[in-house]
């Protein structure tokens, strides 16, 4: 299957994550070997020192077109988009300079708040939303994010958590 190879050729965790995100939302569709490689991933990856501790109850702004949370970056209080379907948890390059976070590596694409945005992607030490809490979460820096938010909220950080998604709100739990 192609995405199975796709998924190979990210970091460990990001793979095998990719694949459990996949199969979560197409139950049956991935073949043995692709979930053998999902299980190699992980384990090569020692991802399941990754995994988020903690809860928390992200209730959707039904009027609006997104929701604002509030989260804490390392120990800096923050405001951040939630968006489900951005592959990366983005934040904004004047938030990364003043919490001495530097991006690396090449240029990329990613997409967050309805568009594809460049980037360059950086590790932040933890990202907190009520007591919901992951460590290492791989971001990508931004530019041209609306005033007075950080950052977007996106799967590098919800695939961490066992997530419940409802019409009004966004439950996670421990894995």
């Amino acid at each position: 299957m192609m995405f199975a190879r796709l998924a190979k050729g990210l970091n460990p965790c990001a793979g095998a994550f990719a694949l459990r995100t996949f199969k979560d939302a197409n139950p049956g569709e991935l073949t043995q070997s692709a979930l053998d490689m999902q299980t190699g991933l992980y384990l090569d990856g020692d991802c399941g020192k990754l995994r988020g501790k903690g809860a928390a109850q992200i209730k959707l702004n039904q009027s609006a077109p997104v929701t604002e949370v509030q989260v804490t970056v390392n120990d800096t209080k923050a405001t951040f988009y939630v968006d489900r379907r951005s592959g990366y948890t983005l934040i904004g390059r004047a938030f990364a300079d003043k919490l001495g976070i530097r991006a690396t590596g090449p240029e990329i694409l990613t997409y967050g708040v309805s568009s594809l945005k460049s980037a360059r992607l950086a590790v932040l030490d933890s990202l907190r939303v009520q007591t919901a809490v992951a460590g290492r979460v791989q971001v990508a820096v931004v530019g041209g994010l609306p005033q007075g938010i950080h950052g977007v909220l996106g799967r590098s950080f919800f695939w961490r958590f066992a997530v419940r998604a409802t019409f009004d709100s966004i439950t996670l739990a421990p894995r």
